[in-house]
């Protein structure tokens, strides 16, 4: 059933995580989003856009990172602009940041917490309520996200699961 709410595709663009790095730690470049809630927010640069461009067989319409403050929480919400995302955490595994997708599937729904690993692609159904808190006191939690309003999760899953979703060797 976790299936339906994210799956952890084990895919890290290692080629390209110094320059992600590079350009994620450059404060000015953050803006509040216009998402609902608002969220800090930097595009990526066009050298990175393209990459993903040519990675990824599916055109994604936003390519940029995410930064949750320590001690704050981003809301439970549903994507307002993109019906699935690919999440990568630019951050080391840390006791203290928090991401959970509600599972209705269950008796009683509940939090299903987000096994993200560090680097790695992530597919996350945006469609189904989730959330973010960042309860350390000291380290901001920045996430690489592109979102996709043309092709669903399920769809995407299934594209990475028969290898047509990424061009890797």
């Amino acid at each position: 059933m976790k299936d339906e709410l994210f799956f952890n595709t084990g895919f890290s663009p290692t080629g390209i995580l110094d320059k992600l790095y590079q350009e994620a730690s450059v404060e000015e470049n953050y803006y509040w989003s216009p998402a609902v809630p608002p969220v800090m927010r930097c595009d990526v640069s066009g050298d990175i856009r393209s990459y993903f461009k040519s990675l990824i067989n599916v055109p994604f319409n936003d390519c940029g990172f995410l930064k949750t403050y320590p001690n704050t929480i981003y809301p439970m919400h549903k994507d307002s602009f993109r019906i699935s995302a690919i999440n990568l955490p630019m951050f080391e595994e840390t006791i203290g940041f928090e991401s959970n997708v509600l599972n209705i599937h269950v008796k009683p729904p509940n939090l299903e917490p987000i096994p993200y690993r560090t680097h790695e692609f992530m597919l996350l159904n945006v469609m189904r309520p989730h959330m973010v808190a960042n309860k350390t006191l000291n380290k901001n939690r920045i996430m690489l996200s592109m979102g996709f309003k043309n092709n669903s999760y399920e769809e995407m899953r299934e594209l990475f699961k028969s290898g047509k979703l990424l061009n890797v060797l």
